[in-house]
């Protein structure tokens, strides 16, 4: 179901726990996916994206097993 919800620039950046700056940087690095642009000042982002990436960053800081 989280992949129908939308969130705003603040309101995505508080998910990850991090500043609109830093999401916005992470955005234009492509750490996160772009959002999806409905107006010409209006961009939302999946949730889904955002656990996507959530996940990435669990898998590469895990101990690699033996």
């Amino acid at each position: 179901m989280s992949e129908r919800i939308l969130l705003n620039t603040k309101q995505a950046a508080g998910y990850l726990g991090i500043s609109r700056t830093t999401f916005l940087r992470f955005v234009a690095d492509g750490r996160v996916a772009a959002g999806i642009k409905l107006g010409p000042r209006a961009i939302r982002w999946h949730v889904s994206d955002l656990e996507a990436y959530v996940e990435r960053c669990r898998a590469a800081s895990a101990p690699a097993s033996n």
